[in-house]
């Protein structure tokens, strides 16, 4: 996590889930903008043919469900390897800072072009960022 002189890895033991959302505790530094960013471990799915179809067509990855398509393998049950890279955008007192466009080593990331919080238009620009 990033703000005005501020850089904190907060304990995991600070996260904590009720029901179907997760909490995390924790203490901002000075008044400003701040990034929070949280990875999860790689874990494992299997699911069967229909299920992961179904997946695929809800999360918009038609490529691989094209692909399954064609190689004829919509009857086939998957397994995916996957892991969530999370950022977080938010405001603590009035002071308004540039923290919003810290990298954080990502493989991939959006970044806003400008603060949010400073936003007058109803669109703007992010920035893809490599690492």
């Amino acid at each position: 996590m990033y703000g005005p002189n501020y850089y904190s890895r907060p304990d995991t033991s600070n996260w904590y889930d009720k029901g179907n959302v997760s909490y995390f505790k924790f203490k901002t530094g000075n008044s400003g903008t701040y990034l929070a960013g949280i990875s999860t471990r790689p874990r494992r799915i299997e699911l069967p043919a229909n299920e992961f179809n179904e997946y695929l067509e809800h999360d918009g990855v038609r490529d691989i469900l094209e692909a399954r398509k064609k190689a004829n393998q919509l009857g086939k049950s998957a397994v995916e390897q996957y892991a969530k890279h999370v950022k977080a955008v938010f405001q603590a007192g009035k002071m308004k800072t540039g923290h919003f466009q810290k990298i954080m080593g990502y493989r991939l990331s959006l970044c806003p072009g400008k603060s949010i919080y400073a936003k007058t238009e109803r669109l703007f620009r992010v920035s893809t960022i490599e690492a």
